[in-house]
């Protein structure tokens, strides 16, 4: 049973190719199967029919017609889809009109018409009207001619009544099994048909999603990037203006401080969108992490921030097994929320500190980042994640480095909790996933 599934499967995937659409795929998978179901039944009617009639010469036409809808099978390998759905319903409707004619309107065999002209219905959708007339006529064409002939064009007259009485039985049986295969394989289909365009519509409503929020992000991108960007400049060029007016020493050095504090401001931003278009754009690249080695880099890259001498600095890392992450997306996690850590402390403090705790399982890894400072307003929570949103204006940010930090960690399947109490400081908690990929061994 194992082998006849695996070789019905590469029937009725023959001539579909990865480009084809839901639709396509069920037009060729249904003339597949239609040709499959003629080429048994035709078979086994060639059986029933020398066994029934000895000397009966139809089994000839009953075999003919298998052999052709073979070729349909052929024809839709090579992607001749039209073809093979003509040549499958064109057989049928001449074996019919011959085995009908040979043998008498009393066989019934005329009757198959009925499924032919419905088979031609469905399978020759009118996509071309001028061949769907001329394949719908065709059955009805030679229908008429047996009646205008009455069924005498080929008719012989070695059959005696209890032979024919005999084919009625035969034609009953092969009715009955075309019915249910027909039956069976229409049921079938559409079902995995209808799994496929369900499929399709949750694939097309998640894209649209995504899109509306894409839409969203980048209305919103060009707003604050327009201002955020002309600000430093216009700022930056005014003090340059004033500098050219000023001849005191002194003071244009102040100005000068201002200007570097302006330009900054400008380089952490241009560096957040490059880090936004990088997670956007580049596959994880897997390897193993220093932990400890990756934080006291950032935290010597932040040690230009204001009062960091007199903010206190702990790490703890309990390491059970080896860090394997994309070390560029969590050094740019890592770096936005150590640099808010500093950046947000509360001068009021007699000790402020920040202190970072890592629990390396072979499975999953918590990074805690702790921090005595402003804390976090509770009303502002819900929103910190969001593009270009500043929870306080009390230091200058870009508004995109914790959206950052939550579209990196969606990226890497990690996730990100938050707890703060405004006026005492804020805990942020990560959650990450430590898995060896084959590409880093």
């Amino acid at each position: 049973m194992h082998y006849l599934g695996q070789l019905w499967t590469y029937i009725s995937t023959q001539g579909i190719k990865p480009e084809h659409t839901p639709l396509q795929v069920r037009d060729i998978t249904h003339v597949n199967h239609a040709a499959v179901v003629a080429c048994l039944i035709t078979f086994f009617a060639t059986f029933l029919n020398k066994l029934i009639l000895p000397q009966s010469q139809i089994y000839l036409v009953i075999l003919a017609s298998g052999l052709s809808y073979l070729l349909a099978i052929v024809l839709n390998r090579f992607q001749q889809y039209q073809i093979a759905k003509c040549v499958t319903i064109f057989v049928g409707d001449i074996a019919t009109f011959w085995a009908a004619s040979l043998i008498g309107y009393d066989a019934g065999i005329h009757h198959v018409y009925i499924v032919l002209i419905f088979a031609t219905m469905v399978n020759m959708k009118p996509y071309n009207s001028l061949l769907f007339f001329i394949m719908i006529s065709i059955p009805i064409a030679l229908l008429g001619l047996l009646f205008l002939t009455e069924f005498s064009l080929f008719k012989s007259n070695a059959f005696s009544q209890e032979q024919i009485k005999s084919i009625n039985i035969f034609m009953l049986i092969i009715n009955i099994i075309t019915a249910l295969l027909a039956t069976y394989f229409f049921v079938r289909d559409n079902d995995k048909s209808s799994q496929v365009l369900e499929n399709t519509a949750n694939e097309l409503s998640e894209k649209y999603g995504e899109l509306q929020k894409l839409n969203k992000e980048l209305d919103r991108f060009v707003y604050s990037v327009s201002h955020d960007l002309r600000a430093p400049i216009a700022s930056s060029l005014g003090l340059t203006a004033l500098m050219k007016s000023e001849a005191d020493l002194q003071t244009i050095y102040q100005y000068a401080q201002l200007q570097e504090k302006s330009l900054k401001k400008l380089d952490f931003f241009i560096k957040d969108i490059l880090d936004y278009s990088r997670n956007r754009r580049q596959e994880l690249e897997i390897k193993q992490v220093d932990l400890q080695r990756l934080i006291n880099e950032i935290l010597e890259m932040q040690s230009f921030q204001p009062h960091y001498e007199s903010i206190k600095k702990v790490i703890e890392i309990n390491a059970n097994a080896p860090f394997w992450t994309d070390e560029k997306r969590i050094s740019v996690i890592l770096n936005n929320l150590i640099s808010n850590a500093l950046r947000y402390h509360n001068p009021r403090r007699e000790k402020p500190f920040v202190q970072i705790n890592a629990q390396i399982a072979e499975k999953e890894v918590i990074i805690t980042i702790k921090d005595n400072g402003i804390g976090i307003q509770h009303e502002y929570l819900p929103k910190i994640f969001e593009m270009f949103y500043r929870a306080t204006d009390s230091a200058n940010g870009s508004g995109l480095g914790l959206y950052i930090v939550k579209e990196t960690l969606d990226k890497m399947q990690g996730k990100i909790e938050v707890q703060s109490t405004y006026g005492e400081g804020t805990t942020f908690l990560l959650h990450l996933p430590n898995t060896k990929s084959e590409s880093a061994e």
